[in-house]
């Protein structure tokens, strides 16, 4: 799948003290963290970090594949949480990428259950009220990613506790030979630890044990569809935002006979012997961390991009088992958690991405240069996606979703252009999934449906890629908010965030609501007194040369959108913001769209 690596690099501002020490007394024992002045839009916050806390064991030697245990008590130890811990293993090239960009960068360990808090809470006023709890899990196509490279200076200034977590990596974290010897999931398993953790602990940090949201993108989005409808999850958290990812997702889950198979060519590579799976697993336990690692980025040669290698699993009903079914199935019969409120949302043009993963394969390298592509390659690509055995079938089925994505002009048909295969691919890949979850979701609690569109003019990357995968990532977590030009160090794996933007004069929020065959668009002025912060460290992705005041606008907007869904239950509370976020439904299917300027255009999603 496409993948973006981003680095987390270490800078420390003059004008932002981070070193005193603050320590607070968990059940587990006493943790030292670090505590510091920040400047966000004029008023100045006192932010506490506690990074690399213990949530679970160490999963070494005989807990390799295994799920996690609970974490042992320091007593009476000062565990000290002023740095960052290991990052999890993963494949060859990430971490091939990443000691380039940091030369001697070593810290991938199997020894990296642990998370980051970021909190305001003030510890020394009594009489201050908890602060609702936001968990970020990271994408990377559970594969790739770490807690490391998500900042998180920024978030919990608009009055939140932010939670960053890790978990098992391929095959570490979803090896599976779909029996008890290795049934797969432990990469889902220890986020669910982690969140345990964060319910018996979070309230001595200041956090809400009672308004917990988890957030996610991509794979880590993929996971909390998951963790909805999986009985392992039940009461630990209230609320999900699911960011280009569902449990619907077609990448989301791996068959189970496509998981052995992944397991034993894993086995066959490293020298184990795979005719039995309890000699294939004793055997995996004792192969040398980074061997099997190596392996991940081996197993992506010549394969779908889409098609995940390592992945979550259908294990069946057990006592033990996380994904007792297919989400689909589980949906359809109510066992998923309805007394969870559901934001769920993509970039509109998160197919683009995939274009660039895919083009090589489907003899579709025009359309990195040109517009207009061949039918032939489109009918190669949707019956890769859509197989259909009755040729005469297949070609009237095909035609009529190319039609249903044709450029038109006066009525004039003009071919399938470029931006129609990026439409189709988000529609399959995301927009339709998210619409079946908020379907299925909308006739037990509220929901609420977004796409973020906004282009950054700063951004140095091609103009026909649109806003895509990944793109929102820097406005969710206010990377816009830095005062100095950071050095930056990320580098695109399998795709180059690319994309259009389209700028009007006044500076605007649009929200632009979409119902079958209507489309309502209004904007709303927005304050543009808008201040700077001085934060401790920052990721600057490297297709933004700079941020300017167009994307703190943007920026803050999300940022208080999503602060306002863990708070409220409601992105758009009344009387605290400048539009109306309408609930989506099974009957009208709203939802908000995230820019500057005004969509121009809707279309239909085949679901």
């Amino acid at each position: 799948m496409w993948r973006l690596l981003c680095l987390a690099i270490v800078f420390h501002l003059a004008v932002a003290v981070f070193g005193e020490d603050v320590v607070v007394t968990t059940k587990l024992g006493d943790i030292k963290g670090l505590s510091g002045k920040v400047r966000f839009r004029g008023k100045t916050h006192v932010l506490k970090k506690f990074l690399g806390v213990p949530f679970a064991q160490p999963p070494l030697k005989e807990m390799r594949f295994k799920p996690p245990r609970a974490p042992a008590p320091w007593k009476p130890d000062l565990y000290n949480a002023t740095y960052y811990r290991h990052t999890c293993m993963q494949e060859k090239l990430d971490r091939d990428e990443m000691q380039k960009q940091i030369p001697g960068f070593k810290n991938f360990s199997e020894d990296c259950l642990y998370l980051n808090i970021f909190t305001t809470y003030d510890f020394t006023d009594s009489s201050s009220l908890p602060h609702p709890v936001m968990v970020f899990i990271h994408g990377g196509s559970y594969v790739a990613g770490s807690a490391q490279t998500i900042l998180g200076d920024v978030l919990p200034l608009k009055g939140v506790v932010l939670v960053v977590i890790q978990y098992r990596l391929g095959a570490f974290g979803f090896l599976s030979t779909g029996d008890h010897h290795a049934p797969g999931n432990t990469g889902l398993l220890d986020q669910t630890m982690a969140l345990k953790w964060v319910k018996d602990n979070i309230g001595h940090f200041g956090g809400d044990t009672d308004r917990v949201t988890i957030f996610g993108q991509s794979a880590g989005a993929s996971s909390i569809g998951l963790h909805l409808v999986s009985s392992k999850s039940k009461g630990l958290f209230h609320q999900v935002i699911m960011q280009s990812g569902v449990d619907l997702s077609p990448w989301a889950i791996h068959g189970v006979h496509s998981a052995l198979h992944t397991s034993k060519e894993l086995g066959r590579m490293v020298g184990c012997p795979t005719h039995l799976n309890v000699l294939l697993v004793e055997c995996l336990r004792k192969v040398d961390a980074q061997e099997i690692a190596d392996f991940i980025s081996d197993s992506h040669q010549g394969s779908d991009p889409l098609d995940l290698p390592w992945s979550p699993v259908v294990q069946g009903e057990g006592e033990e088992s996380f994904l007792v079914d297919d989400p689909k199935v589980l949906r359809e019969n109510g066992r998923f958690h309805r007394d969870v409120r559901v934001m769920a949302g993509f970039t509109s043009d998160e197919g683009a991405a995939i274009i660039q993963s895919i083009a090589d394969q489907f003899n579709m390298a025009e359309l990195l240069r040109e517009e207009k592509i061949s039918q032939t390659a489109l009918g190669s690509l949707l019956h890769h996606y859509f197989p259909i055995k009755n040729g005469i079938l297949a070609g009237e089925v095909y035609n009529t979703i190319a039609r249903g994505y044709q450029n038109t002009s006066d009525g004039v048909e003009t071919g399938v252009y470029r931006q129609g295969m990026v439409d189709i691919l988000t529609d399959y890949m995301f927009a339709a999934p998210a619409h079946q979850v908020l379907r299925h979701h909308s006739q037990h609690n509220e929901t609420f449906m977004y796409v973020f569109g906004y282009r950054s003019p700063n951004i140095r990357t091609n103009f026909w890629m649109g806003t895509t995968h990944n793109d929102d990532l820097p406005f969710v977590f206010g990377l816009p908010f830095h005062t100095t030009k950071m050095r930056h160090n990320c580098s695109t794996l399998d795709s180059a965030l690319y994309s259009k933007f389209c700028r009007g004069k006044r500076t605007q929020i649009f929200s632009d609501y979409v119902c079958t065959h209507r489309n309502w668009s209004f904007c709303n002025e927005y304050d543009h007194r808008m201040g700077h912060s001085n934060i401790d460290y920052a990721i600057i992705p490297q297709q933004y040369e700079k941020f300017d005041h167009e994307d703190r606008i943007i920026s803050d907007y999300v940022m208080e959108l999503w602060t306002n869904f863990a708070k409220f239950g409601h992105p758009t509370p009344p009387k605290t913001a400048n539009a109306t976020y309408s609930q989506h439904s099974e009957i009208v299917e709203w939802h908000l769209f995230l820019n500057l300027t005004p969509r121009r255009k809707t279309r239909t999603i085949f679901i």
